[in-house]
């Protein structure tokens, strides 16, 4: 509900529950019942079980069917598989977001190449650069940025590969002025990171969840 309010022309719902498999399966298409739509467009990637509108799944990529990555629990990858394998079986045609996603749907999930889309994402309008000094001056007050740093907005969890990146950077601090800031929630699986963001502590820096407004 966070996110109603972003698009002026569109019709919102809301469809609350927190069990993932009854919201995905009962909730969700209970309440497309009600709609009376002829086409619904998913970007989480599944599909329900049923549904009373034609499917169309957006799949951003084949984490889950990458067991090194390690990057979900692994009830989470155990069901998201099967509920991906059968969102390839049951959609009317799928969307990807790159080629290498579009090329591992047709190669992992023996989908025809003819019934896989690239939709290529692109930055909202509010990502443009800020030229206003007094909102620069008023978001660096209030993260205490200095005049120059590096960024990484993330969440922590593995398929981000961010102990690399602390790794890249205690490489060279040394030989650069900058701090590390990054944003995002502690994920599944990061142990280990505690001691290298104490070991970094003085130069590296976690903002948390940071609005959508100051990110610009």
């Amino acid at each position: 509900s966070r996110l109603l309010g972003r698009f002026a022309a569109a019709n919102e719902r809301v469809v609350p529950g927190n069990n993932a498999f009854l919201w995905d399966h009962l909730f969700l298409p209970l309440a497309l019942l009600r709609e009376h739509l002829d086409l619904v467009i998913y970007p989480k990637g599944t599909i329900p079980l049923w549904s009373p509108a034609g499917k169309v799944p957006i799949m951003l990529d084949l984490g889950y069917f990458y067991p090194a990555l390690n990057a979900y629990k692994p009830t989470t990858t155990l069901y998201t598989r099967q509920a991906m394998k059968f969102a390839a079986r049951h959609s009317a045609l799928i969307f990807t977001i790159s080629e290498f996603t579009r090329q591992d749907v047709i190669r992992l999930l023996k989908v025809e190449s003819s019934r896989v889309y690239n939709l290529y994402g692109a930055a909202s309008e509010q990502y443009q650069r800020v030229m206003d000094a007094s909102r620069l001056e008023a978001v660096r007050k209030k993260y205490n940025l200095p005049e120059t740093f590096i960024f990484y907005p993330t969440n922590l969890s593995p398929r981000k590969n961010f102990p690399r990146l602390l790794e890249a950077f205690e490489n060279v601090q040394e030989k650069i002025p900058h701090h590390l800031y990054f944003t995002g929630q502690v994920g599944w699986n990061t142990k280990g990171l505690d001691k290298q963001l104490e070991r970094l502590s003085v130069r590296v820096h976690r903002m948390g969840q940071v609005p959508v407004e100051d990110m610009a």
